[in-house]
Protein backbone atom coordinates (compact mmCIF):
# COMPACT_ATOMS: atom_id res chain seq x y z
CA UNK A 1 0.00 0.00 0.00
CA UNK A 2 1.53 3.33 -1.08
CA UNK A 3 1.49 6.44 1.11
CA UNK A 4 -1.48 8.01 -0.67
CA UNK A 5 -3.57 4.85 -0.38
CA UNK A 6 -2.59 4.41 3.28
CA UNK A 7 -3.50 8.03 4.09
CA UNK A 8 -6.87 7.66 2.33
CA UNK A 9 -7.64 4.48 4.30
CA UNK A 10 -6.74 6.13 7.62
CA UNK A 11 -8.85 9.20 6.86
CA UNK A 12 -11.74 6.93 5.87
CA UNK A 13 -11.49 5.00 9.13
CA UNK A 14 -11.38 8.22 11.17
CA UNK A 15 -14.41 9.59 9.32
CA UNK A 16 -16.33 6.35 9.88
CA UNK A 17 -15.50 6.40 13.58
CA UNK A 18 -16.56 10.04 13.89
CA UNK A 19 -19.86 9.33 12.11
CA UNK A 20 -20.55 6.33 14.34
CA UNK A 21 -19.82 8.39 17.44
CA UNK A 22 -22.14 11.20 16.34
CA UNK A 23 -24.85 8.72 15.35
CA UNK A 24 -24.61 6.97 18.71
CA UNK A 25 -24.85 10.30 20.48
CA UNK A 26 -27.91 11.31 18.51
CA UNK A 27 -29.56 7.96 19.18
CA UNK A 28 -28.85 8.23 22.88
CA UNK A 29 -30.30 11.73 23.08
CA UNK A 30 -33.41 10.68 21.17
CA UNK A 31 -33.95 7.69 23.44
CA UNK A 32 -33.88 9.59 26.73
CA UNK A 33 -36.69 11.57 28.32
CA UNK A 34 -36.97 14.08 31.11
CA UNK A 35 -39.13 13.20 34.10
CA UNK A 36 -41.80 15.87 34.72
CA UNK A 37 -40.82 18.40 37.41
CA UNK A 38 -43.39 19.92 39.75
CA UNK A 39 -43.60 22.77 42.23
CA UNK A 40 -43.31 21.10 45.64
CA UNK A 41 -45.70 23.71 47.05
CA UNK A 42 -48.50 21.99 45.13
CA UNK A 43 -48.35 19.06 47.56
CA UNK A 44 -50.00 19.61 50.93
CA UNK A 45 -48.75 16.41 52.56
CA UNK A 46 -46.13 13.70 52.30
CA UNK A 47 -47.10 10.09 51.66
CA UNK A 48 -45.34 7.25 53.43
CA UNK A 49 -44.29 5.38 50.31
CA UNK A 50 -46.20 3.70 47.51
CA UNK A 51 -48.25 1.47 49.84
CA UNK A 52 -50.03 4.54 51.18
CA UNK A 53 -50.52 5.85 47.65
CA UNK A 54 -52.04 2.49 46.67
CA UNK A 55 -54.41 2.71 49.62
CA UNK A 56 -55.99 5.89 48.22
CA UNK A 57 -55.98 4.66 44.61
CA UNK A 58 -58.38 2.60 42.53
CA UNK A 59 -55.74 1.55 40.00
CA UNK A 60 -52.06 1.58 39.09
CA UNK A 61 -51.68 2.02 35.34
CA UNK A 62 -49.09 2.54 32.64
CA UNK A 63 -50.19 5.25 30.22
CA UNK A 64 -48.93 7.10 27.17
CA UNK A 65 -49.79 10.76 26.48
CA UNK A 66 -51.92 11.44 23.41
CA UNK A 67 -51.15 15.16 23.21
CA UNK A 68 -54.85 15.96 23.72
CA UNK A 69 -56.14 18.26 26.47
CA UNK A 70 -59.36 20.01 27.40
CA UNK A 71 -60.95 21.78 30.36
CA UNK A 72 -64.02 21.25 32.49
CA UNK A 73 -65.76 23.86 34.60
CA UNK A 74 -66.41 22.93 38.22
CA UNK A 75 -70.10 23.29 39.07
CA UNK A 76 -70.86 25.69 41.87
CA UNK A 77 -67.44 27.34 41.98
CA UNK A 78 -67.19 31.07 42.49
CA UNK A 79 -66.38 32.85 39.24
CA UNK A 80 -63.26 34.96 38.84
CA UNK A 81 -64.42 38.03 36.99
CA UNK A 82 -66.80 36.74 34.34
CA UNK A 83 -65.28 33.26 34.09
CA UNK A 84 -65.23 30.17 36.26
CA UNK A 85 -61.76 28.65 36.66
CA UNK A 86 -61.51 25.60 34.41
CA UNK A 87 -59.98 22.28 35.42
CA UNK A 88 -57.36 21.11 32.88
CA UNK A 89 -57.50 17.48 31.74
CA UNK A 90 -55.12 15.44 29.59
CA UNK A 91 -56.13 12.36 27.62
CA UNK A 92 -53.96 9.28 28.06
CA UNK A 93 -53.83 5.89 26.36
CA UNK A 94 -53.86 3.01 28.86
CA UNK A 95 -51.08 0.57 27.99
CA UNK A 96 -51.29 -1.68 31.05
CA UNK A 97 -53.34 -2.00 34.23
CA UNK A 98 -50.91 -3.24 36.88
CA UNK A 99 -53.37 -3.32 39.79
CA UNK A 100 -56.98 -2.46 40.47
CA UNK A 101 -59.43 -1.56 37.74
CA UNK A 102 -60.08 1.44 35.53
CA UNK A 103 -62.96 2.52 33.31
CA UNK A 104 -61.42 2.84 29.87
CA UNK A 105 -63.11 4.93 27.22
CA UNK A 106 -62.91 5.08 23.46
CA UNK A 107 -59.56 4.06 21.94
CA UNK A 108 -58.37 2.71 25.33
CA UNK A 109 -58.07 6.20 26.79
CA UNK A 110 -58.80 7.86 30.13
CA UNK A 111 -59.19 11.53 30.99
CA UNK A 112 -56.99 12.70 33.85
CA UNK A 113 -56.82 16.00 35.70
CA UNK A 114 -53.31 17.19 34.93
CA UNK A 115 -51.26 17.13 38.16
CA UNK A 116 -49.81 20.55 37.40
CA UNK A 117 -47.43 22.34 35.08
CA UNK A 118 -44.28 20.54 34.00
CA UNK A 119 -41.42 22.91 34.84
CA UNK A 120 -39.37 21.32 32.04
CA UNK A 121 -41.76 22.43 29.31
CA UNK A 122 -44.11 25.00 30.83
CA UNK A 123 -46.98 22.85 29.52
CA UNK A 124 -49.55 20.70 31.28
CA UNK A 125 -47.82 17.72 32.87
CA UNK A 126 -48.48 14.45 31.04
CA UNK A 127 -49.72 16.24 27.92
CA UNK A 128 -46.71 14.95 26.00
CA UNK A 129 -43.65 12.83 26.64
CA UNK A 130 -42.83 9.26 27.52
CA UNK A 131 -44.98 6.56 29.09
CA UNK A 132 -45.70 6.91 32.79
CA UNK A 133 -46.77 4.68 35.65
CA UNK A 134 -49.51 6.40 37.63
CA UNK A 135 -51.43 5.80 40.84
CA UNK A 136 -54.94 7.08 40.07
CA UNK A 137 -58.33 7.59 41.70
CA UNK A 138 -61.68 9.00 40.55
CA UNK A 139 -61.83 12.80 40.34
CA UNK A 140 -64.21 14.06 43.03
CA UNK A 141 -65.60 17.31 44.38
CA UNK A 142 -66.55 15.74 47.71
CA UNK A 143 -68.02 12.65 49.33
CA UNK A 144 -70.18 10.74 46.83
CA UNK A 145 -69.63 13.54 44.32
CA UNK A 146 -67.51 12.36 41.35
CA UNK A 147 -66.62 14.96 38.77
CA UNK A 148 -65.57 12.69 35.91
CA UNK A 149 -62.27 11.18 34.89
CA UNK A 150 -59.36 10.56 37.22
CA UNK A 151 -56.74 12.31 39.32
CA UNK A 152 -53.21 11.24 40.25
CA UNK A 153 -53.24 10.00 43.84
CA UNK A 154 -51.12 12.25 46.00
CA UNK A 155 -50.56 14.66 43.14
CA UNK A 156 -46.95 14.49 41.87
CA UNK A 157 -46.23 11.75 44.46
CA UNK A 158 -48.09 9.28 42.25
CA UNK A 159 -46.17 10.01 39.02
CA UNK A 160 -43.37 7.73 37.76
CA UNK A 161 -42.15 8.08 34.15
CA UNK A 162 -39.81 6.40 31.69
CA UNK A 163 -36.46 8.09 31.15
CA UNK A 164 -34.88 5.74 28.60
CA UNK A 165 -36.35 3.84 25.68
CA UNK A 166 -33.84 1.05 26.29
CA UNK A 167 -35.34 0.35 29.74
CA UNK A 168 -39.09 0.53 28.99
CA UNK A 169 -40.11 -1.21 32.23
CA UNK A 170 -38.29 1.24 34.52
CA UNK A 171 -40.23 4.29 35.73
CA UNK A 172 -38.49 7.07 37.65
CA UNK A 173 -40.29 9.02 40.39
CA UNK A 174 -41.16 12.63 39.57
CA UNK A 175 -41.16 13.52 43.26
CA UNK A 176 -38.66 11.30 45.11
CA UNK A 177 -36.30 14.24 45.59
CA UNK A 178 -39.01 16.04 47.55
CA UNK A 179 -40.38 12.93 49.32
CA UNK A 180 -37.64 10.56 50.47
CA UNK A 181 -40.15 7.83 51.37
CA UNK A 182 -40.84 7.25 47.67
CA UNK A 183 -38.67 4.83 45.68
CA UNK A 184 -36.57 6.52 43.04
CA UNK A 185 -37.55 3.90 40.46
CA UNK A 186 -40.32 1.35 39.99
CA UNK A 187 -39.45 -1.46 37.58
CA UNK A 188 -42.21 -3.69 36.29
CA UNK A 189 -41.24 -7.30 36.88
CA UNK A 190 -38.76 -6.66 39.66
CA UNK A 191 -40.29 -3.97 41.91
CA UNK A 192 -43.11 -4.95 44.25
CA UNK A 193 -46.27 -3.30 42.94
CA UNK A 194 -48.55 -2.82 45.97
CA UNK A 195 -52.10 -4.19 45.88
CA UNK A 196 -55.11 -1.93 45.40
CA UNK A 197 -57.47 -2.19 48.37
CA UNK A 198 -60.38 0.03 47.26
CA UNK A 199 -62.69 0.06 44.26
CA UNK A 200 -63.71 3.28 42.52
CA UNK A 201 -67.11 3.13 44.23
CA UNK A 202 -65.51 2.74 47.66
CA UNK A 203 -63.19 5.70 47.12
CA UNK A 204 -66.07 7.86 45.90
CA UNK A 205 -68.00 6.98 49.05
CA UNK A 206 -64.98 8.02 51.16
CA UNK A 207 -64.37 11.25 49.28
CA UNK A 208 -61.15 13.03 48.26
CA UNK A 209 -58.07 12.07 50.29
Amino acid sequence: MNSITRRTAVLGAVAALAFATVAAGCSSAADTYAVPRFDENLVDRQYAGIAELANISSAIVVVTPTGESFSRTLPGTAPIGDATPPVPYVRLTVVNVLAGSVTIGQDNTIDLVSPGTDANTGQLALLKGASCLLFIAPAMLGVADPFGGYVVSGGPNGVFCQTNANTPNAFVSAFAAENETLPETLTIGSSAIPPITHTEAELIAIGPQ
